[in-house]
Parts: structure tokens; sequence; C-alpha cells
């Protein structure tokens, strides 16, 4: 069953990038207009470094298609939550200068819009592959836990079984904090305009408070959920549910295999 699944996911993922290629252009042209509004901001701090960094982890797993999925979706992730962190770090400073100017205020709570709007367009485009990504990591871990609960006497057998199982888990982590990220970034926004003096404060501010309460900012698998932090703990839960069923529907197996095992 594991190898079927493990065939099927690729496929899929094949044909959803193939999707994505055909709306690439045209996602990219949105992406550069929303980047030339930023210029004033300069350009994102280490995203050279960062980019650089998961692109050479690409290429090192780039045979795996499931490895790739998760890292396309942090890099994806990475410009977007860095353009939230530099408004929230414009915003502050804009703070401590005590600017007070309604506009001012205004063409900042419109830059946040067009973060906004372009992370919805993104997530419009790559939805159906962080639905996979997710779906995928759950079923793997869930198979390599079941496989390391297993009597086995031999060492190398067991290390392979033990090192995938603590991969699979760093993978998963890595894709839902750095998809959760966009997500952070742009409630950190809010923290830092309830900061604001009375000098300072004004209707555009408040305004902009309100657009942060009201508006969720982040990629979703199809809608289903959002990759927020604490999509980490839902699938925590949802493994220990699972295998517990796993073990329950399959406790005469794991009995009958340490028998044979002990006898041997």
């Amino acid at each position: 069953m594991g190898p079927v699944v493990f065939n099927l996911s690729i496929l899929c993922t094949i044909i959803l990038f193939i999707k994505l290629s055909m709306k690439w252009p045209n996602l990219i042209k949105r992406w550069n207009c929303v980047d030339a509004s930023f210029k004033s901001y300069g350009w994102p701090p280490n995203l050279d470094i960062r980019l650089k960094t998961m692109t050479a982890i690409v290429r090192v797993l780039s045979n795996f298609a499931w490895s790739y999925t998760d890292l396309f979706i942090g890099i994806i992730s990475t410009p977007i939550a860095l353009r939230f962190r530099q408004l929230c770090v414009h915003i502050e400073d804009s703070i401590k200068r005590k600017v007070n100017n309604i506009d001012f205020w205004k063409n900042i709570r419109e830059d946040y819009n067009k973060l906004c709007i372009l992370t919805g367009i993104i997530d419009d485009n790559i939805s159906s592959i962080t639905l996979l990504s997710f779906v995928a990591n759950l079923y793997f871990i869930l198979t390599q836990l079941f496989n390391t609960l297993r009597y086995r006497e031999e060492v190398l057998l067991k290390a392979y079984y033990y090192a995938s199982f603590f991969l699979l888990i760093l993978r998963t982590v890595f894709v839902a904090l750095y998809g959760a990220w966009i997500n952070d970034e742009s409630k950190n926004l809010c923290y830092t305009l309830h900061k604001a003096p009375a000098s300072v404060y004004n209707s555009e501010i408040s305004r902009f408070i309100d657009q942060i309460h009201f508006t969720e900012v982040a990629l979703t698998g199809m809608k289903f959920f959002y990759v927020t932090r604490g999509v980490v703990l839902s699938m925590a839960g949802a493994i220990v549910t699972y295998e517990l069923a796993l073990i329950q529907f399959n406790e005469n197996t794991l009995r009958t295999n340490a028998e044979i095992n002990v006898t041997c």
C-alpha cells in the first residue's frame, strides 16, 4: 500500500505543478507589480540568503517530488512574510517618529491591502499543492510510526525507520512553520499599531486595526484549513488519534510479529 500511495502522491504533485506552470506567468506579473509598489521599503532583509539556502536544499532533494513540494511552499512563503515584516518595521518606526498624518497611514493600509490580495492570489494558485503536502506528510508519518512499533532485531532496519520518522517530522514542522509565517507576520502588525500613543492615533489607524482583526491572511489547504501555528498542534492530535486506531485494528499483527521474532 505504501509504494502505491507514494507513487500516487508524486503523480498528483507533477499534475498540480504542470497546472501551476500554466498560471505562473500571470502570477509573477501580479507579484512584480506589488514588489514595484514596495520600492520605498527596500529589498527584504536576508531574503537572498534564505532563498539560496532553500534552493541548495532543493537541488539536493530535487529527485524526490514529495520533498520539493514542501520546500516550494517554504520558498513561496518567505518573501511574502518578509514583506509583512518590513511593513511592521516601517509602522514601528513611524510611531516612534510620531507621524500622525492621515494620508500617510492610509498609504500604509493600502500597502497592507496589496499584500493581502497578493497572498490570496498565491493561495488560489497553490492551495491544492499545500493540501497535498499536508495530507501526504500526515499519511507517511502514520505509516512510519506504525512501522517503528513493529518488533525488529535488525539494528540497521530499526535505525532506518527511526531516522525516516524523525526526518518526516522535521519536514512537516518545516512546511507548517514556514507556511504559517505569513499569518504570524500579518498579525504582528496589529500588536505594533496598538503601541501608537494618543498623539499619533487617528481614524485610519483605527480602521487599519479593525481590518487586521477581521482579515485572515494565510495560506490554506483548498480552504479546508488555514496554515497557522495551530495546525502543528492539530496535526499532532490527529497523528495520536489515528495511530491509536491503527494499533487497535492491527493489534494481532503486531503481537504475531513480536512472537515470531522472539521465537526465532
